[in-house]
């Protein structure tokens, strides 16, 4: 019995610091499950295989935790780091009961109650430790849900980890082999704490390259879109000037027919070409000057960018913002790239239709902010779920990346709620971000 509650505490050592690794949350039906695939791996060791056992350990849970979201390789991943530090921290505290004169298998053959206050010590101190580095690593330069990384950062994290556990199991194993003595567990302990020193100081400037790389770029997307906005101001100015042009030769020729008293052609001629040029240039204006009611300009002049470059090509836009909105809680560069995207699709997908349209709201409520598009498109018979995937799109071949990047830069953000709605040759986007 006391064997066994020292097996399930040692299992408990494995599951723990792996719950703080990961960025999601386990539900507990799945964290009962990993917690007795490792107890049974720790059974197999003990009573049948040594310590070879432990490529089971990490072929099983690997396995498992592959099926539990999409992010497959940055589970495994960190499962792998979160077993190396189990073995970097066992080797240190062992070398630290050995150093206070309580050499850890005598503890165990001698007095079984000061091995399980060994174990819940070192148990709880690892779960600290976890706590702390995960919270470090986080705070000075990793995103929570890691969601900025690719999976080719993800794929050289896993070679480099892969060495690193190759060079972990073949030490275990040899030292089974040879006995375990205070000099091996010291020098495990120096061999584990350089290696893991070099590989984290390794992957962390990676990730931290990317993520910096990352941000330029979206600051020069955000530029080249003021940019454009700013060739659309001055555009307007132009026809603006140009207006003025015209309505001086409307005024002439309207000025011919009072001069002859053609009262009929006078009206005929407002009828056929004054109320649907003044009805054009109302609806135009009426699209620009609710923009104005957007205070934030990098918002504002991505959805102008769009909404104009829609208009442009023959797409029926409609723009409803009516109360000022002058911040948003979310990054603005961040939401900048979710609009851009998703006006992008909804345009893309209105083209399809015989009368193309989309429309924009941004409605400012008490506690939130909404912001809805629709466009009307024709169906493809491929759930909205399997569109977020790379490389699956109704655009063909080597597209798709656009709503999986939006996906990912949403998932950043726990206060945003977002919902997509396909019916009546429709497509909605609704994103509710809470203040």
């Amino acid at each position: 019995m006391i064997y066994l509650l020292i097996y399930c505490l040692n299992a408990l050592v494995y599951l723990l610091p792996l719950l703080t690794f990961l960025p999601f949350h386990i539900s507990l039906l799945n964290k009962i499950s990993i917690y007795i695939i490792i107890l049974g791996n720790i059974f197999i060791m003990v009573y049948c295989i040594g310590n070879i056992g432990v490529v089971f350990l990490l072929l099983s849970v690997s396995l498992f935790l592959s099926f539990l979201d999409t992010h497959r390789l940055r589970n495994v991943c960190l499962f792998f780091a979160s077993y190396m530090f189990c073995v970097f921290w066992d080797n240190l505290f062992t070398v630290l009961w050995n150093i206070l004169g309580f050499p850890i298998t005598d503890i165990l053959r001698q007095n079984t109650a000061l091995y399980i206050t060994y174990t819940v010590l070192y148990t709880l101190l690892l779960f600290l430790l976890s706590k702390l580095l995960v919270w470090g690593i986080h705070k000075i330069i990793i995103p929570k849900n890691y969601a900025v990384i690719p999976k080719e950062v993800w794929g050289a994290i896993f070679i480099n980890l892969l060495i690193c556990l190759i060079i972990f199991v073949f030490n275990i194993v040899v030292g089974e082999r040879i006995g375990y003595n205070k000099n091996i567990i010291v020098f495990n302990c120096i061999l584990f704490g350089f290696y893991m020193m070099v590989s984290t100081i390794s992957i962390l400037n990676s990730i931290k390259t990317y993520i910096v790389k990352s941000d330029m770029q979206s600051k020069q997307d955000a530029y080249d879109t003021l940019q454009k906005y700013t060739q659309q101001i001055e555009t307007m100015y132009s026809d603006i000037r140009s207006f003025k042009h015209d309505y001086l030769n409307i005024m002439a020729s309207m000025s011919g027919f009072i001069e002859e008293g053609d009262m009929s052609g006078l009206t005929q001629y407002f009828s056929k070409s004054i109320v649907p040029l003044s009805s054009q240039i109302n609806k135009s204006n009426y699209k620009l000057n609710q923009l104005m009611n957007i205070k934030i300009s990098e918002i504002k002049s991505i959805i102008s960018a769009k909404i104009t470059y829609a208009h442009e090509i023959g797409v029926e836009v409609n723009v409803e913002i009516i109360d000022p909105i002058y911040t948003i809680p979310m990054g603005t560069l961040d939401l900048a790239r979710v609009l851009g995207i998703f006006l992008d699709n909804a345009i893309e997908g209105a083209l399809e239709t015989d009368t193309p349209t989309i429309s924009f709201a941004m409605i400012n409520n008490i506690g939130s902010v909404t912001i809805i598009i629709l466009n009307n498109y024709i169906k493809h018979n491929i759930p909205y779920y399997d569109l977020k995937k790379i490389s699956i799109s109704t655009k063909g071949k080597n597209r798709g990346i656009g709503l999986h990047n939006a996906e990912n830069i949403l998932s950043k953000y726990p206060n945003i709620v977002h919902d997509t709605e396909m019916k009546d040759h429709e497509f909605i986007q609704r994103l509710e971000i809470f203040k």
